[in-house]
C-alpha cells in the first residue's frame, strides 16, 4: 500500500493502522497526566472515605450519648398514681429496644467469625478481630443497661396495685378513673398465693 493510503485509511479508520502492521504512536506525555490525575482521583476519593469514616463515628458517639442518656432517665423515675404503670411500660419499650440492638450486634459479630474462619475477608484478622472485640463491648454495655432498667422497675405489686374504675369522655377525650387499691395487702396475698 501506497503511504499516502495508509495514512488516509489511519485516519478515516483507526484500526486500519493496527492491521497494517504498523505501531500508532505513544504520547508519554499523556500517559503521564493520566496517572497523576488517577493519582489525584484515588486521593480524593480516600479522603472522602476517611470523611464518611470520622462522621460515622461521630453519628456513633451521639447515638451511645443519647442512649445513655435515656437509660439514665428512666432508671429515676418511678410510676406515680399519676402515670400509673406508664413508666413501666416505658422501661418496657426500652429494653426491648435495647434487646433487638443486642441481636442485631450478634448477627454483625456472628457474620466477621464466619469472615474469619473461612479467611476469605478483604480486611486484614486484627482489623475483624477489632470489630469483634467492639461488637462484645457493645453487647455488654445494653446487657449492663437492661438490667439497670429492670432494677428500676420495682416489684410488681407497685406495678399492680392500680385499679381502674373505669372511665369517661368528656369534650372528645377519654379520662380514665383510677385509683391506689385499698385493699393493697389483700392484693399481695392474692399475688403470693398464685406466684406459687
Amino acid at each position: 500500500m501506497r503511504p499516502v493510503l495508509v495514512l488516509a485509511c489511519s485516519l478515516v479508520f483507526p484500526h486500519a493502522a493496527l492491521h497494517s502492521g504498523e505501531e500508532p504512536p505513544y504520547d508519554m506525555e499523556a500517559r503521564r497526566q493520566s496517572v497523576v490525575n488517577l493519582e489525584r482521583h484515588i486521593g480524593q476519593r480516600e479522603a472522602r472515605l476517611a470523611d464518611l469514616r470520622e462522621d460515622t463515628k461521630r453519628l456513633d458517639a451521639r447515638v451511645e450519648k443519647r442512649a445513655e442518656e435515656l437509660v439514665t432517665m428512666l432508671t429515676e423515675i418511678r410510676d406515680s398514681q399519676e402515670s400509673k404503670t406508664r413508666v413501666a411500660q416505658m422501661k418496657m419499650r426500652a429494653i426491648t429496644g435495647l434487646r433487638n440492638w443486642i441481636e442485631h450486634y450478634q448477627r454483625r459479630r456472628s457474620r466477621i467469625l464466619e469472615t474469619l474462619r473461612q479467611g476469605k475477608g478483604h480486611l486484614p484478622t486484627e482489623d475483624l478481630e477489632r470489630s469483634i472485640e467492639a461488637f462484645d463491648k457493645r453487647i455488654d454495655k445494653r446487657v449492663s443497661q437492661i438490667m439497670e432498667l429492670t432494677a428500676s422497675m420495682g416489684d410488681r405489686q407497685e406495678v399492680e396495685k392500680y385499679e381502674s374504675d373505669g372511665g369517661h369522655y368528656w369534650d372528645g377525650y377519654y379520662y380514665e378513673s383510677s385509683r391506689i387499691s385499698e385493699n393493697l395487702e389483700a392484693r399481695k396475698a392474692w399475688l403470693k398465693e398464685h406466684d406459687q
